[in-house]
């Protein structure tokens, strides 16, 4: 599974061609085509019997070769993308940090987990979100002044 995410992660951010992602890996299309409908297959079945393990796996190791090809996504970067969905500007906010609304998807169970299993964290998560909020609220608060003028004035 590890494998599988790592390489559905190479391919998704289209660091190098398929090709030689592919190649690097030892696979032809053909046989990552066949790996990748196994591993659908696998999850989709577990999801339907309500079941999260493979799914969470495949999330992780998903992750975990993203951010090996950028900075980590920090704490920060979670609430401030909380705060944007909050007030439904998630969509410029993924375009900032450059993050794809597919990854953002498995960010936010990725980091569910993990606050799940931290309570520190998760204190930690709670003022942030409260640090973010105010900082977005003292930003919008300086804009509005500018989009009230007229044009040319």
């Amino acid at each position: 599974m590890e494998r599988y995410a790592t390489i559905a992660a190479q391919l998704s951010e289209r660091r190098a061609s398929r090709a030689d992602v592919l190649g690097a890996h030892g696979l032809s299309e053909a046989r990552f085509a066949e790996v990748e409908r196994r591993w659908t297959a696998a999850m989709d079945d577990e999801d339907r019997r309500g079941g999260h393990a493979l799914r969470d796996a495949y999330d992780a190791a998903y992750v975990k070769e993203w951010e090996s090809h950028r900075r980590p996504f920090e704490l920060a970067d979670y609430a401030r993308l909380t705060v944007a969905a909050e007030r439904g500007h998630l969509a410029a906010a993924l375009d900032s940090l450059g993050i794809r609304r597919t990854l953002w998807v498995r960010l936010k169970r990725v980091w569910a987990r993990r606050l799940a299993e931290n309570r520190s964290l998760a204190s930690g998560l709670q003022r942030e979100l409260a640090r973010q909020r105010e900082l977005r609220s003292t930003d919008a608060h300086r804009e509005a002044p500018n989009r009230m003028r007229a044009p040319g004035s």
